[in-house]
């Protein structure tokens, strides 16, 4: 699932995951628009954070496509 569908589908705010991932709501919004993707240990993080819904391969998977 991807993180803006996890956020609403679980009615989190970004500034809710931003505070426990300890990043900036900017960073989150950034994630969320596609224009950065987290560093692995967040990416872990999120995956936690989420049980499973928001995966780490899902982000490989956007940087790879924007390098490529």
């Amino acid at each position: 699932m991807k993180l803006r569908a996890w956020l609403e589908h679980t009615r989190t705010t970004q500034t809710e995951l931003a505070g426990s991932l300890g990043v900036s709501v900017a960073t989150v919004s950034r994630w969320v628009n596609g224009e950065q993707s987290p560093r692995i240990e967040q990416a872990i993080a999120m995956e936690k954070i989420s049980g499973g819904d928001v995966a780490v391969e899902e982000w490989a998977a956007d940087s790879a496509a924007r390098v490529g």
